[in-house]
């Protein structure tokens, strides 16, 4: 009887010190989540002097690499996507190859993708590295998925789902040719028809491109799941941040949201200790770079600049400086730019709204020049018949001064906010045809063009930017000095 006795408490008492072990360890190994990512095309950027600077966002990898190691807690790595931009110098030039290399050596386990990121692919090669991406809500006809839909893995037994929206509004300007025959679903009913089977101790990681709407739609189909849900918000183009920086905005029962700065400064890191009972302790923290310092960063660098280096400094036209003088300001005329535009795509009719524009002192002109001294943009094609371009002149001469724009292909005269003898190719116009006109989009923002646009047949997007336009047309287009500087 003793014996039994002895036995039945020596078997209990191990069974407690192994329930009390499995919590022990449960409570106690902890777990990080690593974020890298969101380098906004500002890898590389250029001064006035076109001298190029790296930035911080180079040590992104050393950084990893060092919470990475930590002994003390697990750690996981998804890169959250944003790294490339077309409207930036280098990586337009590059085409977000260096950037895509950069998070490629933090060896995330899954990589999101924004609009911007997709956008810079519409001139490029879609490499193994974009294709083999997060996109959650994005469909294709023929069922070719050319994305992964959602990623998932297992941590301290539990299961961690990676996953990335971008709004069907963030995917309109991606270039007909190579985009047409994608579908965006909306990000709530995308997670539906996954329907992910989670249980109380799961996690979930949402990257979401898009607006508050979308993201309280999210939100609350997965307020429906069970597990706890991460909402990482990556504001884009300039966007306000939805949800404070560095802090999680906790009101939404299982579903934490939050915003994160430039990857370019500081890396978002999510600590998380789960529990027997009740939520997991979490922070959110954001590791500025400035606090390390990397020697290998220069090499790093070095090695990136090399990439573009020539195509940048490619020389496009020369000026003879007998006609100017080298120690000249040069600043490419509004003229310029709207025959320019006319030219390259091969329109009856182009205009546009002066771009901001820094003057350069060289006798040559370089694709850098080109891509450092005006802003880049979409260009936009449209036809319009001959009473649509009447109306929307002269509600452009009454909304702004004419010498704000450049016209090629028209001729009329103007006075305050009338113009007469208006032609096309010096032509009298035809009543019954449609023109062929293009534009930029910052041009088109202009009320009266905007006005005239809802009537139009436009054609689609193709992937065509004013930088383009002068870096490929400029050795052929037939212009004088006189007439391509102000």
């Amino acid at each position: 009887m003793k014996t039994k006795f002895n036995i039945t408490l020596y078997l209990t008492a191990v069974l407690l010190l192994l329930s009390y072990s499995n919590s022990f360890a449960e409570v106690l190994r902890p777990f990080q989540i690593l974020l890298p990512g969101n380098t906004c095309g500002n890898l590389i950027t250029f001064n006035e002097d076109q001298k190029a600077e790296g930035s911080e966002a180079f040590k992104l990898p050393y950084i990893v690499n060092d919470f990475f190691k930590q002994k003390d807690k697990d750690s996981l790595i998804f890169a959250i996507g944003n790294d490339s931009d077309m409207f930036k110098a280098f990586s337009y030039l590059n085409k977000g190859k260096a950037e895509r290399e950069l998070i490629k050596k933090c060896h995330p386990m899954a990589s999101a993708l924004s609009p911007n990121d997709l956008e810079v692919c519409n001139e490029g090669y879609l490499d193994y590295d974009i294709k083999n991406r997060v996109f959650t809500n994005v469909e294709a006809p023929d069922n070719n998925e050319i994305f992964q839909r959602y990623f998932v893995t297992t941590i301290n037994n539990s299961n961690v789902y990676f996953f990335n929206f971008i709004t069907a509004e963030n995917c309109e300007k991606l270039a007909l040719e190579r985009w047409s025959q994608i579908r965006v679903d909306n990000p709530a009913r995308a997670l539906r028809k996954i329907n992910p089977d989670l249980t109380a101790k799961d996690f979930t990681i949402s990257i979401v491109y898009g607006d508050l709407a979308s993201v309280n739609e999210l939100t609350d189909e997965l307020k429906r799941l069970k597990g706890i849900h991460f909402i990482v918000n990556v504001p884009i183009n300039g966007e306000s941040p939805l949800f404070p920086v560095t802090h999680l905005q906790d009101g939404n029962n299982n579903v934490f949201r939050f915003s994160v700065e430039p990857g370019y400064k500081a890396l978002p890191i999510l600590n998380i200790i789960p529990k027997n009972v009740g939520y997991p302790r979490t922070t959110l923290r954001m590791i500025p770079f400035k606090k390390y310092s990397e020697k290998a960063i220069k090499n790093d660098f070095k090695d990136v600049w090399n990439q573009v280096r020539q195509e940048f400094h490619k020389l496009l036209k020369v000026i003879p400086i007998t006609n100017r003088p080298s120690t000249s300001a040069n600043r490419i005329s509004l003229q310029a730019h709207a025959e320019m535009l006319k030219y390259a795509t091969n329109t009856e009719i182009a205009f546009i709204k002066m771009p901001d524009q820094i003057s350069f002192k060289e006798s040559v002109i370089t694709v850098g020049d080109v891509i450092t001294r005006f802003p880049n943009e979409r260009i936009i094609r449209f036809r319009a018949t001959e009473n649509q371009i009447r109306k929307m002149f002269s509600s452009m001469l009454e909304d702004s001064s004419i010498k704000d724009f450049g016209f090629a292909g028209c001729q009329f005269l103007a006075l305050g906010k009338h113009f007469w003898e208006f032609s096309i190719n010096r032509n009298s116009i035809d009543k019954n045809r449609l023109y062929t006109i293009s534009t930029t989009e910052l041009t088109a923002k202009e009320f009266a063009v905007q006005k005239l646009l809802k009537s139009c047949i436009i054609e689609k997007y193709d992937g065509l930017t004013l930088w383009t336009v002068w870096k490929n047309n400029l050795q052929s287009f037939p212009a004088d000095e006189e007439k391509l500087f102000e």
